[in-house]
């Protein structure tokens, strides 16, 4: 069954029920997803006045969940579907509605904080040394939320390694004024995927699992028909784009003039397979905060096996229901 809750967003606190007459909400594995919710304020299963929604609706500070229990009473296994922060809303005299407009916490925080406070400027330098990617972003993370009491946000490192030892290195300077977004992204950029999954504990606070998965990562399947008329999944298509397809990748790393430093892909050398079509179309990528070769060439590598292929996408719709 759906249940749709409001929850205060940085200690995760659930602050009560809501029961929308209107719902849409979209996730995705870059946080970039929405939801619109809408009541009806005249609705007397509200039990709310105009002055308690105003204390509720707080931009920011407050989080709206959709939830996915399979019991009536809201106990057996809930599953937290979307979890997202809000940022407008909208009050219609004429027919009572209000509507507001959450996002994904990832989509609504994380570029909107630097790696420093503005009151800590000196202290916002970074370097990141030769960790995994998932201790990198963990080193991210804990630096978006290190500088005092009031950056705090849901629990969600445990399933991250500290300290574990990798690829990656990165410094960042604080004169650079980079956003935790633009970090998350340049590790994104070396192949794997930061996803911010909502989930409850036992008491229902809301807390969040931050995962980093390869793009290749299969973390479990499930079997829809999509033929029959009663189909979860009614509108599936197969979608292929040879747009941008590619013959080879130039990397352009750190460095100006004959200093640049440059890679290419595919090297016959390293192994990667060679150009899946005839006619020449070669690319650029650019990586400017690179400085070492190896990690240039291993980016110039990632960049070049994905885009060897046509782009096949399969979209489609899900009806969801409460049976």
């Amino acid at each position: 069954m759906w249940s749709y809750w409001i929850y205060d967003t940085k200690p995760g606190t659930q602050r009560g029920r809501l029961l929308p007459v209107s719902v849409t909400w979209s996730t995705s594995f870059t946080g970039m997803g929405q939801a619109t919710f809408s009541v009806k304020l005249l609705d007397r299963r509200h039990a709310r006045s105009r002055e308690q929604w105003h204390e509720l609706l707080v931009g920011n500070d407050r989080m709206f969940v959709v939830v996915w229990t399979d019991d009536k009473d809201l106990q057996s296994n809930p599953v937290v579907a979307y979890a997202g922060v809000l940022l407008d809303h909208d009050y219609e005299w004429s027919t009572g509605t209000l509507t507001w407009v959450t996002s994904e916490l990832r989509g609504a925080l994380t570029a909107k904080r630097l790696t420093f406070g503005v009151n800590v400027y000196p202290q916002g330098d970074l370097t990141i040394t030769n960790l995994s990617y998932a201790s990198a972003v963990r080193a991210v993370l804990q630096r978006m939320t290190q500088w005092s009491s009031d950056w705090t946000l849901p629990p969600g490192l445990s399933l991250l390694p500290a300290g574990q030892a990798g690829p990656y290195s990165k410094a960042t300077a604080r004169y650079e004024t980079l956003s935790i977004l633009d970090l998350l992204s340049d590790l994104e950029g070396r192949g794997v995927s930061v996803f911010f999954r909502p989930v409850l504990d036992a008491s229902w606070n809301l807390r969040f699992q931050v995962r980093v998965l390869t793009a290749s990562q299969v973390l479990g399947e499930i079997a829809l028909s999509a033929s029959h008329g009663h189909s979860s999944i009614p509108e599936l298509h197969e979608k292929g784009s040879a747009a941008k397809q590619v013959t080879g990748i130039f990397a352009i790393g750190n460095g100006t003039g004959a200093n640049m430093l440059t890679a290419w892909a595919p090297n016959p050398n390293l192994g990667l397979p060679a150009p899946a079509i005839a006619v020449i179309r070669d690319a650029k990528r650019a990586a400017k905060t690179i400085t070492d070769p190896t990690q240039l060439q291993d980016y110039a590598n990632k960049e070049y096996l994905p885009a060897r292929l046509p782009l096949i996408q399969r979209p489609f719709a899900i009806n969801l229901d409460d049976r």
